[in-house]
């Protein structure tokens, strides 16, 4: 049963995109106000990577608010890095930071942690 349990562990998106990107999970980022946020896996080569639930709207693909809110503190944190966003079921394609694309939708101020 155990041995189960983390084989199921091992294989979620979370911890193979640790594997895959010799990276590390649960990082603090130090956001400008001085609040931090934490990136869900944070690659070696700098890049943040944020794993959740994504809405497709009208054929938009979006995360959902609370990770819109995440992505945009963390590009408020560190403007130079990379920010990919995947869906935790695996049923959507990664998306290269999202919060600089044309249509995206900026998220509500309760769930950024330093809003503009």
């Amino acid at each position: 049963m155990i041995r189960k349990i983390k084989l199921g562990l091992l294989n979620c998106p979370h911890w193979r995109l640790v594997r895959e990107l010799d990276g590390k999970d649960e990082q603090l980022v130090e956001l400008p106000n001085g609040k931090t946020r934490i990136v869900d896996v944070k690659a070696a080569d700098g890049s943040f990577h944020q794993v959740g639930d994504m809405r497709s709207r009208g054929g938009t693909l979006r995360p959902v608010a609370r990770e819109r809110g995440a992505i945009e503190d963390l590009g408020k944190a560190a403007p130079d890095n990379n920010i990919v966003f995947r869906d935790k079921h695996d049923q959507h394609p990664p998306l290269v930071n999202p919060d600089l694309k044309r249509d995206w939708k900026p998220a509500p101020a309760k769930h950024r942690k330093d809003p503009d």
